[in-house]
């Protein structure tokens, strides 16, 4: 039973590293947004 463990391990990790992403990608399209309006 060390298989199906471990698969979830991985994703979560990728589930975090997904998270990740797209909080780098929206800060990104805030500060655009901003030096937009400004």
């Amino acid at each position: 039973m060390r298989v199906p463990t471990d698969s979830i391990a991985l994703q979560i990790l990728k589930y975090l590293f997904f998270l990740w992403k797209n909080q780098v990608f929206i800060k990104r399209i805030y500060y655009v947004l901003l030096t937009l309006i400004e």
